[in-house]
């Protein structure tokens, strides 16, 4: 799995705007803070969450896990992210909606 850039600042943003997030086994997360020492099999600060007792092992707790790194939605995730909100979306229409949430503020 390879994200671009504009995806990986839409992720950040769609933090900063307080997108509420429980970290679990196959999701994707970006390592803002550095705290993963192993270099990424994907691409750089790209890690897959395959078991989550690894990263609370670097991190702590969960609350600074997800203050260190944050979640990278792949499509599905975003759709039904959306489709959770009571958005009825085509393809097309729910990345028009993803990239207008991740760019407000």
């Amino acid at each position: 799995m390879r994200f671009s850039q504009p995806e990986i600042d839409a992720a950040r943003r769609l933090r900063e705007l307080g997108l509420n997030w429980s970290p679990e086994p196959g999701q994707f997360v970006f390592d803002e803070a550095g705290v993963i020492e192993q270099p990424s099999p994907f691409q750089e600060r790209v890690y897959f969450i395959l078991d989550l007792k690894h990263f609370l092992r670097r991190t702590g707790s969960v609350d600074r896990l997800k203050s260190a790194l944050f979640w990278l939605p792949t499509w599905h995730d975003a759709r039904e992210l959306l489709r959770s909100q009571g958005r009825d979306i085509t393809e097309s229409r729910g990345r028009d909606e993803l990239k207008g949430a991740a760019y407000l503020g």
